[in-house]
C-alpha cells in the first residue's frame, strides 16, 4: 500500500500533497466511531427512528458487528490533497469525515465548479492507480479489500482480519 501511494505522490503536481488521515483501525476504535457516529445522527435527526439513523450511519462507518469494516483489514486509506502554495488542504466542498450527503463522491450540485473539478481529479488519479472510491466519502479510497474487489470485479479481497500483513505485524509488535 506504501509504495502505491508513494507511486501516487509522484504522480502529483509538484505543490500538491497526498496526506493520509488514515489508514488501519482496530476494531475497538471502529467500534467506538460507530457508536459516536450514531450519537451526533440521533442529534441531528431527533425525528428520524432508530432504524434510520442506523441505516444513515452505515453510509459513513462500517459496522464492525456485522462484517470485517475495511480499515480494520488494512486496505482502506482516508486522504486528502494538501497544497503547499496556500498551506491548506484542496477545497472537496466538505470537510472529511462529515456525515451529510455533501461527502457523497459524485453528489456535485451544491459544489462550486472548482470543488467539483478537486473530486474529480483526486478520484480520477486514485481509480487510475486502482483504488476503490467508496460512493458515500470522496475521501476513502480502497486497495485490496472488499470494496475494491467489488468496485473492479475482482472474485477475492487481498486483504481481511485473518491474513492481512500489516494487521498481523501490527499484533506482533504490539
Amino acid at each position: 500500500m506504501v509504495a502505491k501511494l508513494e507511486q501516487i505522490q509522484s504522480q502529483l503536481p509538484s505543490h500538491l500533497r497526498l496526506v493520509l488521515k488514515a489508514g488501519y483501525r482496530p476494531l475497538e476504535v471502529q467500534k467506538w466511531l460507530f457508536e459516536d457516529n450514531l450519537q451526533y445522527l440521533r442529534q441531528k435527526f431527533p425525528h428520524y427512528t432508530e432504524a434510520e439513523i442506523y441505516h444513515l450511519n452505515l453510509e459513513f462507518v462500517a459496522d464492525p458487528e456485522n462484517f470485517i469494516p475495511p480499515h480494520a483489514t488494512g486496505g482502506a486509506v482516508d486522504l486528502l490533497l494538501w497544497d503547499t502554495r496556500t498551506e491548506k488542504p484542496l477545497d472537496m466542498g466538505s470537510l472529511i469525515n462529515y456525515p451529510d450527503d455533501l461527502s457523497w463522491t459524485w453528489n456535485m450540485g451544491n459544489l462550486t465548479k472548482e470543488q467539483r473539478h478537486n473530486r474529480i481529479f483526486l478520484t480520477e488519479l486514485m481509480t487510475s492507480n486502482d483504488f476503490a472510491n467508496l460512493a458515500s466519502e470522496w475521501w476513502h479510497y480502497s486497495y485490496g479489500d472488499q470494496y475494491w474487489a467489488l468496485f473492479f470485479g475482482e472474485p477475492n479481497c487481498w486483504y481481511n482480519l485473518c491474513n492481512d500483513w500489516h494487521v498481523q505485524s501490527h499484533l506482533i509488535e504490539n
